[in-house]
């Protein structure tokens, strides 16, 4: 039948207990069982064993010191190195022992007794404590201790109170001192029972041990004479005891480690057999292989018979990128394992790229590599093919004909733009990484929407809107956009295309449909309405002399003024009308401002306003000298209307590359954005009484010119910037010239 060890260690204590039991029912007629002649020398052997026993447990924790650490068990070291002299002492000082020159009685011999019990009872409830100083103080104290004790129990031993009576039975102080000790061992029990060790195995052999020694003690209060049986059995328990010990101390520095060892070999085994990468053992001086595992197998197609016993060059390894290999090996810091990659060429004539990591292991107790080769050809592979991805994706990102901005959604802040994106805004790249679109010119109402909406459908499509350049022109937008994640944190990218240009085409396109319709009204009615108007006007004009109309001149009057307002506007409507192309000459537009610029100052002369001309240095163009005037005096006229008294209209002419360009800049209250866009559309005006012609001549007239008008209106007042076209005969001969 099987026992667990834990029955059988109970089971050796309830003997013990039952041979205290039956000892002291004995003891009245059993008085002495060890003859006298024989007694010093069985002492001796059970001292002897307890001897060993202590400088057994002190050695194996003083010399596993360096491993474990621990300055508990180098504590339970110094404790069972002084347990075991001080027993030394007690055996060797006993009555009848030759190895001392003095007279020495029993009572140096009981002195040594209790103080390796004391020593050893202290020391174990400080152990079951965990109150432990550090390496110094235990060192340090204990050879103190050892000295202090052996010179006075030694020389002043004569001195201590006497703890055997002349019967050879004891005193009763002796007993005192051994309860105390008992009361050390129950204490140290009680500890060890409440709290848990590291090792439950070894706190059980410790409670055996120290209830043995318990029991131990309890009977040495008992004998009446060192021949007795109380002291048999009190040394029988003692022994007992401390093969307890021993075998706890055992399990710690003995059977754990090699079965911890066991199972790492196992572990070890098992880890390389599985592992999910090749691995391969190789004799460090000769490099041939030792063992490998199965993921090497498979991954160089080689069986297990043709690796062991070969070196990596005669199971097919490219000879040079071996020798990079050994070099790799050679210097190789063989405390860490250090990775490299390497391309293998195998017979096979299939190349693998492998990384390979080294390490130095004893393998049947020879040094040796341990080598794991991880097959990354398809790794490295895919890191190509992403690496080639990554630069198509580059090359879309910063070539991209729409302007593309990544910005980081946790603080809007920008971390990469294309260039099209610095081009068209007009910023360089260190002037917006880090910033937000909000700091660059993105209106800040529009930028919430945006994330509102994207927050709401999860995506932007064509979000018109106005965002301002570097230099404060502003510029119509449509912004697209959508969240994305990298790396774990969340970005949006916002493709954004410029419809400036666009807008302004669109505009023009409208205006000229305008026209054209205007046009094509003026030249289905203007000659129809204007012929009966003449007859009215005629008869009018007739009855107006008449002496018995002569009452009503007044109104005859005023019904001719306003037959030739109306012929005004229809004239006007004819200009818009006419499909001819008017006649360009070459010219300079300097020479006809200056020819206006009598009757302009004229005007704002009589208007209490200033007038301004600043000519530039221009080139001749091809205009037509009738309707420049006309466009220059309704652009005048306008803007002398949008001031108040004492402001000043400024015109100005300077050329640029390709053109010329005459601006006409007023300090009136400005346009709205609203009228801003409506400008120059048929019928269209801000005036009481205008018809919304003047400004869609203006067009018209810049149309028949290849022109471009540009409007910048503010609070300041109102800017009209009129481009015209050099004519390129005029542009070569120039660049001939220079």
């Amino acid at each position: 039948m099987h026992f667990s060890s834990t029955f059988k260690n109970s089971l050796v204590v309830l003997s013990a207990v039952f041979l205290l039991i039956i000892s002291r029912l004995l003891s009245s007629s059993v008085y002495i069982v060890i003859q006298p002649s024989y007694y010093l020398a069985i002492h001796t052997i059970i001292e002897t064993f307890s001897i060993v026993v202590s400088l057994t447990i002190s050695l194996q924790c003083i010399i596993l010191y360096p491993y474990t650490k621990s300055d508990r068990r180098l504590f339970l070291g110094i404790l069972f190195l002084l347990v075991g002299f001080f027993d030394m002492m007690h055996t060797l000082s006993y009555k009848g022992m030759p190895f001392f020159g003095l007279s020495i009685t029993g009572e140096r011999a009981t002195y040594f007794w209790l103080i390796a019990r004391i020593t050893e009872a202290i020391g174990l409830v400080l152990y079951s404590l965990n109150r432990i100083p550090r390496k110094k103080v235990i060192l340090t104290f204990g050879l103190t201790y050892l000295i202090t004790v052996c010179f006075i129990v030694v020389k002043l031993g004569y001195l201590l109170p006497p703890m055997l009576n002349k019967a050879g039975g004891v005193t009763g102080l002796k007993v005192i001192v051994e309860y105390i000790i008992c009361s050390l061992d129950i204490a140290a029990i009680f500890l060890l029972s409440t709290k848990s060790l590291n090792d439950r195995e070894e706190r059980n052999y410790l409670i055996y041990a120290l209830f043995l020694m318990l029991l131990s003690e309890i009977v040495f209060t008992f004998y009446k004479n060192v021949y007795d049986i109380d002291t048999f059995i009190g040394h029988v328990f003692k022994v007992i005891g401390y093969s307890f010990l021993l075998r706890s101390i055992l399990v710690n520095n003995v059977k754990k480690p090699f079965i911890r060892e066991i199972i790492s070999k196992h572990n070890f085994d098992k880890v390389f057999q599985f592992a999910p990468v090749g691995l391969a053992i190789l004799e460090k001086s000769t490099y041939v292989f030792l063992e490998v595992n199965e993921s090497f197998r498979n991954n160089l197609k080689i069986s297990l018979g043709d690796i062991i016993g070969k070196t990596p060059l005669e199971i097919g390894f490219s000879k040079q990128e071996w020798h990079k290999v050994i070099k790799f090996i050679q210097e190789t810091n063989y405390g860490l394992l250090e990775s490299k990659n390497s391309e293998v060429t195998l017979n096979s004539k299939v190349n693998i790229t492998v990384q390979i990591s080294i390490g130095t292991i004893n393998f049947n107790h020879k040094e040796c590599l341990l080598c794991s080769f991880t097959d990354i050809t398809e790794q490295k592979r895919l890191q190509e093919s992403l690496k080639t991805s990554e630069e198509r994706l580059l090359k879309v990102f910063k070539s991209s004909p729409s302007m593309i901005s990544i910005v980081r959604k946790s603080d809007n802040s920008l971390i990469d733009v294309n260039d099209q994106f610095l081009s068209k805004r007009g910023f360089l790249l260190e002037e917006v990484i880090g910033k937000t679109l909000i700091d660059l010119g993105f209106p800040p109402k529009e930028y919430n929407d945006l994330l509102d909406l994207l927050k709401n459908r999860g995506y932007i499509t064509n979000y018109e809107t106005k965002m301002a350049r570097k230099d404060g022109l502003k510029g119509s937008i449509l912004v697209s956009g959508e969240s994305v994640k990298f790396n774990g944190e969340e970005y949006i990218i916002f493709s954004t295309s410029d419809i400036t240009e666009l807008k302004r085409l669109q505009a023009e396109i409208f205006h000229l449909d305008r026209l054209n319709l205007v046009a094509q009204m003026a030249a289905g009615i203007g000659h129809e309405i204007r012929n009966p108007m003449t007859t009215v006007r005629g008869y009018l004009q007739l009855l107006g002399v008449k002496p018995e109309y002569s009452s009503q001149k007044s109104i005859f009057e005023l019904m001719i003024s306003e037959l030739d307002r109306a012929n005004s506007i229809i004239s006007e409507f004819l200009s818009l009308a006419r499909t001819k192309k008017a006649e360009l000459e070459l010219q300079n537009l300097n020479g006809i401002l200056n020819n206006l610029y009598p009757l302009l100052e004229a005007d704002t002369f009589n208007q209490n306003k200033q007038i301004e001309f600043v000519p530039g240095t221009i080139p001749d163009i091809l205009i037509n000298k009738k309707e420049i005037t006309q466009l220059v005096l309704n652009l005048t006229r306008n803007g002398l209307e949008a001031m108040k008294e004492r402001g000043r209209l400024r015109i100005t002419t300077f050329s640029e590359t390709g053109h010329v360009v005459l601006t006409i800049e007023d300090e009136g209250c400005g346009i709205s954005d609203e009228d801003l866009a409506k400008l120059g559309t048929p019928f269209f005006t801000t005036k009481d009484y205008g018809t919304g012609l003047g400004l869609a001549t203006c067009f018209k007239i810049a149309q028949n010119h290849q022109a471009k008008i540009d409007i910048d209106s503010g609070l300041q007042g109102t800017k009209f910037i009129i481009t015209f076209p050099v004519p390129l005969e005029l542009m070569a001969g120039k660049q001939m010239a220079v």
